[in-house]
């Protein structure tokens, strides 16, 4: 339940700024471990109804996966949440 918290309170935490910008548009790439497929779903789909002209993109896979396509393949994401703190080191 932390995890969550925190996650949710990180995300808050950047909405402000971009609000502060010209509406969105575009797309939103999201990495993020499995265990974190409800809370990001709910998040998105708020996000998306908030903000018409953006398309968030979720792809939900292990941690080390998510870490994986960043640092062997070179994929681009806006976002990537890890559920296993230990991915990130």
């Amino acid at each position: 339940m932390k995890r969550y918290i925190v996650l949710i309170a990180l995300i808050f935490f950047f909405i402000p700024s971009a609000l502060a910008s010209s509406p969105l548009k575009g797309e939103l790439v999201i990495f993020h471990a499995g265990s974190l497929s409800i809370p990001f779903r709910d998040i998105s789909n708020a996000f998306m109804k908030a903000h018409p002209g953006l398309n968030v993109i979720r792809e939900s896979t292990g941690s080390r996966t998510a870490a994986r396509k960043i640092c062997d393949l070179g994929r681009k994401c806006d976002i990537m949440a890890s559920a296993d703190p230990t991915v990130i080191d």
